[in-house]
């Protein structure tokens, strides 16, 4: 594996990290002490930091090649369960009510290179051609217009926040349709040797235990609260 792919999807990870913890960071301070937001921040950053560390630790000794299909099920819903909880539970989705919607737009900057990363690893054969942005993989456009989107609907306001909704549910779709060509790659890559599908082993691990959840996260909260902006007016 060419270490600069290695390192730049670490240092693409850690930046996914920092922007969610500046959200969660300008939303905390609004209501809370500096000194809690502290601590809380510190709490939110270190069960981050455990949940990459255990998960590239079982990728390292081969857990996710080595098992069956449920043992990437696990690091997969576990976060989506996670997400699921937070939008059931009352005061957390108080709280995700008042997250930044320019801030929840913006993070989505980092599928650009997550998509050029995913494009070198098929060069390198370490990837299907059918995850990258030339087979069925398209998700390279969120990330090249999130910043354009969030800069034009909320930094600035020069577009209503309704081209936000419509461009959230599209690079919504464009996430599933991610997730829908990986459920596709075939059973016989998982319990076998795979060099040739990099999410199996550490750091790329991180992308369906992490990043995506993530960006999964962030569209579902923009959207509960521009739709639920649109229903009150």
């Amino acid at each position: 594996m060419p270490p600069h792919i290695v390192n730049t999807f670490i240092v693409i990870t850690l930046f996914a990290c920092l922007l969610l913890l500046s959200m969660v960071d300008n939303t905390l301070r609004q209501r809370l002490t500096r000194a809690k937001t502290k601590k809380i921040l510190l709490f939110i950053a270190l069960v981050i930091v455990t949940w990459l560390g255990v998960v590239a630790l079982l990728a390292v000794y081969k857990y996710f090649l080595n098992g069956s299909s449920m043992h990437m099920a696990l690091v997969v819903f576990a976060p989506v369960l996670f997400i699921a909880a937070i939008f059931v539970h009352p005061s957390s989705r108080q709280y995700v009510s008042n997250l930044s919607l320019e801030r929840l737009t913006y993070i989505h900057i980092t599928r650009f290179p997550i998509e050029i990363v995913l494009y070198w690893l098929y060069l390198n054969d370490y990837m299907p051609q059918n995850m990258t942005y030339e087979g069925n993989n398209w998700d390279i456009i969120a990330g090249v217009s999130a910043p354009i989107i969030a800069f034009l609907c909320f930094t600035k306001g020069f577009l209503p926040q309704k081209i936000a909704t419509i461009w959230h549910i599209l690079a919504l779709a464009l996430l599933g349709n991610v997730i829908f060509n990986a459920a596709q790659l075939p059973a016989a890559y998982v319990g076998v040797a795979a060099p040739n599908l990099a999410v199996l082993y550490a750091p790329f691990i991180w992308l369906p235990s992490f990043l995506v959840p993530l960006m999964l996260f962030c569209h579902l909260a923009a959207l509960f609260q521009l739709l639920s902006r649109s229903k009150v007016s």
